[in-house]
């Protein structure tokens, strides 16, 4: 699996190094499958995480000018229920076993992508 920055018919340009943000081109081939940021992250992962590279709220609505419901925790882990842009919105998991929250989130936003980094981990689906 490879974070793709840029598509062109034949060509992807793939992250190397996520944190310094390095990236480099590989010729595309039948055997590979590209899915979109927002479509994988809807359809791809069982689970979201607190990435600890970032502080992120978890607000009421996808706008930075809403109330803060509270931070992500290292505990918390999330079922994502749609994409809107960059704002993910989310609600407890209790579908897989991986949350140890203390507050049960039953809708909440959260950016997954702040300057271009992934400011989210997730967990593929077995």
């Amino acid at each position: 699996m490879l974070r793709v920055q840029n598509k062109t018919q034949r060509w992807l340009q793939v992250y190397t190094d996520n944190e310094k943000g390095i990236t480099m081109w590989t010729k595309t081939d039948v055997s590979q499958r590209f899915i979109e940021w927002p479509k994988f992250l809807l359809k791809e992962i069982s689970a979201v995480d607190k990435n600890p590279s970032f502080e992120l709220d978890i607000k009421t609505s996808p706008d930075e000018s809403s109330k803060t419901i509270k931070k992500i925790e290292a505990t918390d882990c999330f079922e994502v229920l749609e994409i809107r842009g960059e704002w993910m919105h989310i609600k407890t998991n209790f579908k897989v076993e991986c949350n140890e929250s203390k507050k049960v989130i039953k809708s909440g936003w959260i950016k997954w992508k702040l300057n271009n980094k992934l400011a989210i981990s997730y967990s593929l689906m077995a």
